[in-house]
């Protein structure tokens, strides 16, 4: 699994139904599962473990890691705006 805190720069917490949360396979294909955004943590469905692109509306794409039987807790943060 894999669980995203969402936020911005300053702290405070995104509106969820502005984020948009995705996974891809590091080919770029999509992986077909879901994340479910939650007061500000977006939760995926199993993930089998391996190397995954994590793509979140608005940031540069991020290389995770899904261990097998691992929970891996991330943070994705918007900068503050101008």
């Amino acid at each position: 699994f894999l669980n995203v805190a969402l936020r911005h720069a300053d702290g405070e917490p995104g509106d969820d139904a502005r984020w948009n949360v995705d996974l891809y396979w590091p080919d770029g294909s999509y992986w077909w599962g879901r994340f479910e955004i939650e007061l500000g943590v977006a939760r995926s469905d199993p993930i089998a473990p391996g190397d995954y692109v994590l793509r979140v509306a608005g940031l540069a794409d991020r290389q995770v890691h899904v261990e097998a039987g691992v929970t891996q807790e991330l943070e994705a943060v918007w900068p503050a705006s101008k």
